[in-house]
């Protein structure tokens, strides 16, 4: 029996086939999918999932459908198990807070946090919306983003603190903005995303991290917000994070905005950077997701790859990626998959 689900992953139960000996000569199989096929590398899988020509268009469009059928509750996004919720949040919670005892998130200006994969907006309103002045969340499922904006803006906050936009996009598709994060929160999600995507997503990441640096911007911007289509074209003069983070709410508008998928492919951002030193505000990238112990899992019912540690950091790697932190996450049942915490800068 195996259960995928936006946060919880249950452990396959091994099967043995009945029918010829395993040939020892063989190489180990690298990975299983749902249907008891196995893969001795990971470039055979891709190979195997996407085909030749490598498109993603199925893979995609199945991860999506799967969702679409979900209840946008608290029990939908944990499939069943919400009694996971606060160990999960508690565990989160010391785990930002250590970073922020050894120096991120040290600012005296308004701090933003990026929610990825977000779906009702558990984690931003759990977790976030306390340690952070404003709050974005990127989800693709639009039914998810619409529970997510209702309940979040019942939330009683007084300023500074504020709800951000609410992104409705895939990751794959989704460019977060350029230097505007003080952390970007990246939970159960990651298994979507191909492992090209995974890279190409991470870097945009990279980008979208808060620095202190003088920088000059000029931005062409399309966003459909509240179903009015605004265009504007800006040329500012940033001088550090906290300006660039008031010119974004200029653009976006007030809280609570969504900004569609198809707008959000059209939403650009061409920035010529100008520093006067390699300075940097301590903002992080952090990614919780499942792990395997020995080798990765691929769920066929909703195009997931749950990867081994050396997988991602391989990946991490390949993004250009430092490792900062890295803890497990205790106190989960142990008939599920092993929940681990990266921090990357």
């Amino acid at each position: 029996y195996q259960r995928r689900v936006r946060g919880v992953t249950s452990m396959p139960g091994q099967k043995k086939k009945k029918g010829k000996k395993s040939n020892k000569s063989q190489p180990p199989a690298q990975g299983t999918d749902s249907e008891g096929n196995q893969y001795s590398s990971i470039p055979l899988l891709w190979s195997s999932v996407l085909g030749p020509s490598q498109k993603t268009d199925t893979w995609y469009s199945k991860g999506a459908n799967y969702w679409q059928d979900v209840t946008p509750d608290v029990e939908g996004m944990l499939g069943g198990l919400g009694f996971v919720h606060d160990n999960d949040i508690a565990f989160s919670k010391k785990y930002i807070e250590d970073l922020r005892g050894s120096g991120f998130f040290q600012t005296n200006m308004e701090t933003r946090a990026l929610d990825c994969g977000a779906g009702i907006g558990r984690v931003t309103r759990s977790l976030l919306v306390p340690l952070f002045d404003v709050v974005d969340s990127v989800e693709q499922c639009e039914a998810f983003v619409h529970t997510a904006k209702e309940d979040t803006l019942k939330l009683n906050l007084t300023p500074p603190k504020r709800i951000g936009t609410f992104f409705c996009s895939g990751l794959q598709d989704f460019t977060p903005e350029p230097r505007s994060y003080n952390l970007i929160w990246v939970q159960w999600v990651i298994g979507y995303l191909t492992d090209e995507d995974l890279v190409s997503f991470l870097k945009r990441c990279k980008h979208a991290l808060a620095t202190s640096v003088t920088q000059e911007t000029k931005e062409v911007v399309c966003v459909k917000a509240e179903d009015q289509l605004k265009t504007r074209e800006v040329e500012v003069e940033v001088e550090d994070s906290k300006a660039d983070m008031a010119q974004q709410d200029k653009l976006f508008g007030t809280q609570g905005n969504i900004v569609n998928g198809d707008d959000v492919n059209q939403y650009k951002h061409q920035k010529e950077e100008q520093t006067s030193g390699d300075e940097k505000s301590k903002s992080v990238i952090i990614i919780k997701d499942n792990i395997t112990r020995s080798s990765f899992w691929l769920d066929k019912e909703d195009s997931s790859l749950t990867r081994t540690d050396e997988h991602l950091k391989e990946i991490f790697l390949k993004a250009g990626l430092t490792l900062i932190k890295e803890e497990n996450q205790p106190d989960f049942p142990e008939s599920l998959f092993p929940v681990k915490l990266y921090a990357l800068a």
